[in-house]
């Protein structure tokens, strides 16, 4: 427990450092992010609401750049190799999406390498904004949430299991690495099921 005990206290004397990691965090990899910090609030590193707001906020403003990276992107560079890959791959994944942008929105949210691709292709399509915010307000509230929480039971869990850091370190590792695993699957699954 002396390694946690130094972790916590390295944590809280740089928290605000940690919670700035956290905001910046959510435009690159929410998940794994949002998992470490949902351990680290059970560990008492982090307060869990003050890590959920930052989240949160973090998730809103990324959602809101990669929509308008796209809009920028589209009206600026029409005939961009990356933008027209992007958008037949994201297309090829949810063919609907004009039709029914909430529940592609909310899908790719949690598909590992789909959500920003369509954040973007919301932008090319021209999505009317204020619906696209009111959706990504609900939707990223509850992906918050869940990953947030995914983390912080994991934590209980592990601490319930062994209380040596290493052993925690080594099941924190393999409970990251299976939920990418079980994303890539969705992925594959959603994939495969759009092209028949």
């Amino acid at each position: 427990m002396d390694t946690f005990h130094a972790i916590n206290s390295f944590a809280y004397a740089h928290r605000y450092l940690g919670y700035a990691i956290l905001f910046f965090g959510m435009l690159v990899e929410g998940e794994t992010f949002l998992m470490l910090y949902g351990i680290f609030t059970h560990l008492k590193v982090f307060d869990w609401g003050d890590a959920f707001l930052i989240a949160y906020f973090g998730v809103i403003f990324s959602d809101v750049l990669w929509y308008y990276l796209g809009a920028f992107l589209k009206k600026n560079y029409p005939g961009s190799n990356f933008i027209n890959k992007s958008e037949i791959r994201i297309r090829s994944y949810f063919p609907d999406f004009e039709k029914k942008p909430a529940k592609v929105l909310f899908i790719s949210k949690f598909i590992a390498g789909t959500n920003h691709a369509t954040l973007m292709l919301s932008g090319f399509l021209k999505i009317d904004f204020k619906y696209f915010l009111k959706l990504q307000v609900i939707i990223s509230f509850l992906w918050v949430a869940v990953f947030l929480m995914l983390g912080f039971l994991f934590g209980f869990a592990a601490l319930g299991y062994s209380h040596r850091f290493e052993k925690f370190l080594l099941m924190a590792l393999v409970f990251l690495v299976s939920v990418k695993l079980v994303e890539k699957l969705l992925k594959y699954i959603f994939g495969e099921k759009d092209k028949n």
